[in-house]
């Protein structure tokens, strides 16, 4: 809606017509499919007469289609159908002209065939002589020559054109996909969010107050019922097991240290919660990190961060992983180094969680670049562009 709308207004600023036409299709299609009818209805309308303006039968066609549609949504049948005996009316008739145009190319299309074959009649008929049979010859081959100048000067412009609206368009499609890819990850971001204060402050303060209530409620069992004593140690264990199990998904789902402290504690306290406890030794070290960046770029780190751990912990088979945040001139480097079995990245390239890694990349504008190796495991390398 929000594109749809900027494109309108340079439409009116340029005062063109047709592309004000097409927003405000766009813009009507939009506002109907959310049940916004009156807007819808309004736009409709403007699309309406700029398509009689401008004659556009076709466009006209789908203006009438659409405001059949925005009575049906608010139960007006009558007028619905209305606007659909138009919308056939005008649909009808662009057929018709099509057929019409349609023969009236194959009828001049005849008349020129016709035309040719009097031409070679009479030319056989009214042979003259040698000389001037040359030197028509000459003016044909001179024509003929022109005439494929002409149309291989207008093949190579045609093309030329055609490669740079293919290029426009590709950039456009680009742009939109990164776009798309952006509002995804942020919308996936503020969902995560979300779901962890939903569990931190719902039932993770549901829990801590059930927590305390038990604890009393247990010593007055317990006093009570001394042989219960066991039992009622191991439904606390299990109790206090729930409350962190609760606390660590919320922290995973949504570390609250990132938007409070930064990319570095939150990675060191990703890798004390994921290999404190485990065989794999870490190391992690960090240089010229001395300001915080923007918030896409330090959640998209941690992220790729966190899920090239993960691969570590679940696939590497390895012993060892040092992790590097460096700032370096204007770049950021996120360099992850184990010293497991390595991999095939043509075999794994198409993994999910590559997938994710390379479409967080993408929408920061960042690169990444995988050594492996069977001999000395994996070496990957994230460059993020983040100024001075």
């Amino acid at each position: 809606m929000e594109y749809f709308q900027r494109t309108l207004e340079i439409d009116i600023s340029e005062d063109n017509k047709m592309g004000m036409l097409y927003s405000y299709l766009n813009l009507a299609g939009v506002q109907a499919d959310l049940r916004e009818n009156s807007s819808a209805m309004s736009s409709f309308r403007q699309a309406e007469n700029l398509a009689l303006e401008t004659q556009a039968l076709p466009l006209l066609g789908q203006v009438y289609r659409g405001l059949s549609k925005v009575y049906e949504n608010e139960g007006n049948y009558r007028e619905s159908l209305n606007f659909h005996k138009k919308f056939k009316e005008v649909h009808d008739s662009v057929f018709d002209d099509n057929k019409m145009k349609q023969l009236e190319e194959l009828q001049a299309r005849f008349e020129s065939e016709k035309r040719e074959k009097e031409i070679k009649m009479l030319s056989q008929e009214n042979e003259i002589g040698q000389l001037k049979i040359s030197q028509q010859r000459g003016q044909i081959t001179v024509l003929t020559l022109v005439l494929i100048l002409i149309i291989g000067t207008g093949a190579f412009l045609f093309y030329s054109n055609r490669q740079k609206h293919l290029a426009a368009l590709q950039e456009e499609r680009i742009r939109l996909k990164e776009v798309g890819m952006k509002a995804v990850f942020t919308a996936q971001e503020e969902e995560r969010k979300r779901i962890a204060k939903d569990l931190h402050d719902g039932i993770g303060q549901t829990l801590s107050g059930l927590r305390l209530s038990w604890a009393g409620l247990s010593g007055a069992i317990g006093n009570d019922s001394p042989g219960r004593a066991e039992q009622l140690n191991e439904l606390t264990v299990i109790l206090d097991d729930a409350c962190q199990e609760v606390r660590t998904i919320s922290h995973q789902m949504m570390p609250r240290q990132l938007s409070e402290s930064g990319l570095v504690p939150t990675i060191r306290d990703m890798l004390e919660k994921s290999l404190g406890k485990s065989d794999i030794k870490y190391n992690f070290e960090h240089f010229g990190i001395d300001r915080r960046f923007d918030e896409n770029v330090e959640i998209a780190l941690y992220r790729i961060s966190q899920e090239l751990v993960n691969n570590v912990i679940k696939h590497s088979g390895a012993s060892r992983v040092a992790l590097q945040l460096v700032k370096s001139r204007n770049y950021l480097v996120l360099i992850v180094e184990d010293n497991g079995k390595g991999f095939d990245l043509k075999e794994k390239s198409t993994g999910i969680g590559l997938l994710n890694i390379a479409s967080r990349i993408d929408t920061i504008n960042g690169e990444i670049n995988y050594e492996p190796s069977p001999e000395s495991g994996t070496i990957a390398t994230v460059r993020v562009p983040v100024g001075n």
